[in-house]
C-alpha cells in the first residue's frame, strides 16, 4: 500500500518502538470511530492491549456513541466515550486501572 512519506515513517517508527510498549491508547473520532482509525492498526497492535477513547462524543448522537462504546468493548478494547477537561483525565487514567467507564 501506498503512503505519503511521513504515514510511512511514523508506520516504521510505530515497528520499531512497538515491542517496548505494553497498551497502545487509540484516540477514535467518535461520530466516525472506524474510519478513524489507522488503516493498519490491527496488523499493527494485534497482540498489545488496547484502549480505545471515543474523542469529540459531545458532538456525536449520544445513542450511536453508546452502541460503539459496546462494540468495542465486546472487542476487548475497551472503548471509553470522552469527557471535556479535567474528566477526560480521570476516564483516561480510570480506564487504564481496570475501572468501569
Amino acid at each position: 500500500m501506498y503512503y505519503p512519506g511521513h504515514i510511512q515513517k511514523a508506520k516504521r517508527q510505530i515497528q520499531e518502538n512497538i515491542k517496548s510498549v505494553d497498551a497502545v491508547v487509540e484516540l477514535l473520532d467518535a461520530r466516525i470511530p472506524l474510519t478513524s482509525r489507522a488503516y493498519e492498526a490491527e496488523k499493527l497492535f494485534h497482540n498489545k492491549q488496547r484502549i480505545v477513547v471515543l474523542n469529540k462524543s459531545d458532538l456525536a448522537d449520544p445513542q450511536i456513541t453508546h452502541l460503539w462504546k459496546q462494540y468495542f468493548s465486546s472487542q476487548g478494547t475497551g472503548g471509553h466515550r470522552g469527557q471535556p477537561g479535567e474528566q477526560r483525565r480521570e476516564a483516561i487514567h480510570n480506564q487504564g486501572s481496570g475501572a468501569a467507564g
